[in-house]
């Protein structure tokens, strides 16, 4: 039985867990699984699939003959799902492509706003999987069918820790070194993140930072008053991170309040190599982590500043938590029990008829602008009057959204589901074009 994974990209921690999960499902699940790429494979994700022997087919939205060739010969699609714009293409695609089934794995929380989880993602899918249960109290729940509520179930997300080259202890140096590891735009990092180095760092307090590059942030970490006590080290491989997490001892993790993050990878990987984690009280983290006990939670920045140096004080308390956080990670996020729980999703999955399969009723024409909308049902109905109308964005009675929502963080964003990606896929949408000069004068089509 062959299972196709389809996935917008295998770029950051959603990345991780596909490539990770296909290597051990290639050596240990009941089905043969192959991966396709929606957009065209950076340079460093080919890599990372090539060094785990991983076969893939990379750019397949852009020949549709090819993508229809290799639906008919899946038993089973798992679409690998979160707004992405090619996502939402693929579906809108999928009513070419003959019959399947397609089970949905959403690698977002449905919590927060633009990283909600729409109807009619759900309504396509003869499966839906969430990556973890704190996406049960999604809002956009609350008003969907007994069927679709039958659809629902959850699998947590993880790379597998249990192969992962960690020491039994950790060294005993003086100098206490934090750690960050992950995207470094605002839509996901905090903005008090500097707030909270400069009040931590100094010369036996140095702090590690890995993540792609970003203007911004780095801009922010060029200005600070401890940047001498920061290193910033861009892209690493895989070895270079496990070297900085076996030598780190507090993992600093202050996640902006609407982070579009389900079931942390990062995280998960701090706690496998006893790193510390201190968080912001977000619902992802309350879940993954139990305050005082393999982490600290806290509430505002003045908290999470004191916390930290609590744990830089008192090393037998690192140590203990240290300890707490490796054995809880040992039982919660291996590859051994990822797979038992797909393959037990999948052997269902096989039991039901493969259909047609339709998503949205709009043509392709502006596809890229109803997607859009789709991810801000608490403000579509006055973007699209303000699409129709061409109303100025200096208008009084609609300065509260910019304001409000396209200052912040997750639209402020060139990704992450922002109008700024959509732009970027659908750059002949007129609709989505329109709504985009006037959210952002600068927005250029490209």
């Amino acid at each position: 039985m062959k299972i196709l994974h389809v996935s917008p990209h295998v770029g950051g921690g959603v990345g991780t867990v596909v490539s990770n999960m296909l290597k051990f499902f290639s050596h240990h699940s009941l089905y043969q699984h192959e991966l396709a790429c929606l957009d065209k494979l950076r340079p460093e994700s080919i890599y990372f699939l090539t060094s785990l022997n991983i076969g893939y087919i990379d750019d397949i939205a852009a020949d549709l003959v090819q993508l229809k060739c290799i639906l008919d010969k899946s038993d089973i699609v798992v679409l690998h799902w979160w707004n992405h714009p090619l996502a939402g293409y693929f579906l809108y695609k999928l009513k070419m492509m003959g019959p399947l089934r397609l089970v949905i794995w959403c690698h977002i929380s449905g919590l927060n706003e633009p990283n909600v989880i729409p109807n009619d993602v759900i309504e396509i899918s003869d499966r839906f999987i969430f990556t973890s249960p704190l996406s049960f109290g999604a809002k956009s729940l609350k008003c969907i069918s007994y069927l679709q509520k039958c659809k629902l179930s959850w699998i947590w997300s993880t790379r597998g820790v249990e192969y992962m080259n960690v020491c039994d202890n950790k060294t005993q140096e003086e100098t206490v070194r934090l750690l960050y590891v992950g995207n470094l735009d605002y839509a996901k990092v905090s903005s008090t993140f500097f707030e909270i180095a400069e009040a931590l760092c100094n010369t036996n307090v140095l702090l590690d930072i890995v993540g792609p590059k970003n203007e911004i942030f780095l801009a922010d970490l060029s200005k600070s008053s401890v940047s001498k006590y920061i290193c910033y080290h861009g892209f690493i491989d895989e070895a270079e991170k496990c070297r900085l997490l076996q030598a780190a001892d507090i993992f600093l993790y202050p996640l902006a309040p609407h982070h579009y993050g389900t079931c942390d990878q990062s995280i998960q990987e701090a706690m496998a190599y006893g790193v510390v984690p201190i968080v912001y009280a977000n619902s992802m983290e309350k879940y993954m982590i139990d305050d005082h006990s393999t982490g600290f939670i806290a509430n505002t920045a003045f908290d999470f500043i004191s916390k930290a140096k609590e744990l830089i004080r008192d090393r037998a308390l690192r140590c203990k938590i240290s300890q707490n956080c490796q054995i809880f990670s040992q039982s919660a996020y291996t590859l051994s029990g990822l797979l038992e729980s797909w393959d037990l999703v999948l052997t269902k999955a096989l039991d039901l008829p493969k259909t047609i399969k339709t998503f949205l009723n709009t043509s392709e024409d502006d596809l890229g602008y109803q997607l859009f909308l789709s991810t801000v049902p608490s403000i579509s109905d006055e973007l699209q009057l303000l699409s129709v109308n061409s109303i100025p964005a200096s208008d009084l009675d609609v300065e509260y959204i910019f304001d409000s929502y396209f200052k912040t963080g997750q639209q402020t964003s060139p990704g992450k589901s922002s109008i700024k990606q959509f732009l970027e896929y659908f750059p002949r949408d007129a609709k989505l074009s329109q709504l985009a000069l006037l959210i952002d004068p600068s927005i250029q089509k490209s």
